[in-house]
């Protein structure tokens, strides 16, 4: 187990002990189907209420659920989809309503005898500050990655719902199996847009964005809970989902009301052009939006799924 993880679990150990529990939530809070991770060491998917976790430590919670921690620490090669693998790439990155995931860059930092690959659609990676363990690549999934056959020991992808047809997202699984070693793992990893408790301003938002997704053939009902579907055939099959709290329950409900603040943002002149909305007019829309969630404790769901190929 690497430091992040060790340090992480202890921290969580301090959140959920009675003395931490503060105004801003305790488990009474959480609606019956809001989903934590139980275990003796770990109970809520992201804690909520200490300061002591950085935002580094969640980046590594967050960033994987495969059981691939020993081969990052041994030295292994990862291709890493970290959403902007297609166009309206920004956006997506934002709608996961998590801290943040780790980037590529990120991940090669803290696991150095790893090879990491992060690959884009376009040109939009880091100018700077790039481990020598991480390279950066142009990529279209549905082009065909250009890597031989059973070349990555892990496979990570995350925040493509919205950019594949249900048919295309068959294909893109083909094509990361393909390139993932016999006996490695491929994992996906999507945040389901439709939230938990809105208020009226946030649900006319959601609604925009639903019908603007489903009318670039995107599936926001049926692909992120159905993940495991797409990973028939592979070993170890593992699918689960949790939740996560926005605008409520301390520093991390505070940090995914940020990102829906900032995906308000990157969302302003798509749904603008798409609803007939003035800019006036939506500006309007989004700041009532964003004062609706710590009333109405808003939360959301990350659904995830990952298997093993299949040794020959």
């Amino acid at each position: 187990m690497s430091i992040h993880k060790e340090r992480f679990n202890e921290s969580l150990k301090e959140v959920n002990s009675p003395s931490s529990q503060t105004s801003s939530g305790t488990t009474s809070d959480l609606p019956d189907n809001y989903k934590i991770i139980n275990g003796s060491d770990r109970d809520y998917v992201i804690p909520g209420d200490s300061e002591e976790i950085t935002r580094m430590e969640m980046f590594h919670y967050t960033n994987f659920n495969a059981p691939v921690e020993d081969m990052l620490d041994q030295g292994g090669i990862i291709l890493d989809l970290w959403g902007r693998t297609v166009d309206y790439g920004a956006l997506i990155a934002l709608l996961h309503l998590t801290p943040s995931f780790a980037k590529p860059s990120e991940m090669a930092k803290s696991y150095p005898k790893s090879s990491f690959v992060g690959i884009d659609k376009e040109d939009s990676f880091p100018a700077s500050e790039i481990p020598r363990n991480c390279i950066f690549q142009i990529a279209d999934l549905l082009k065909g990655l250009p890597f031989k056959d059973n070349t990555f020991d892990y496979v990570y992808s995350r925040g493509m719902f919205s950019y594949f047809s249900i048919v295309e997202w068959q294909q893109v699984v083909e094509e990361l199996r393909r390139v993932t070693k016999p006996g490695g793992y491929v994992e996906l990893v999507e945040f389901r847009p439709l939230l938990n408790r809105l208020g009226p301003y946030s649900s006319k938002l959601q609604n925009a964005f639903v019908t603007f997704i489903q009318a670039r053939g995107g599936d926001v009902h049926n692909i992120p809970e159905k993940l495991g579907d797409y990973l028939a055939g592979f070993d170890d099959l593992t699918t689960d989902y949790v939740s996560t709290p926005i605008g409520w329950r301390g520093r991390i409900g505070h940090l995914n009301l940020q990102n829906m603040e900032f995906t308000y943002m990157a969302l302003k002149l798509p749904l603008c052009k798409f609803m007939g909305w003035t800019e006036e007019e939506y500006d309007v829309i989004k700041q009532n939006a964003l004062t609706e969630p710590s009333e109405h404790k808003t939360w959301g769901n990350i659904f995830y799924a990952f298997g093993m190929k299949l040794l020959d």
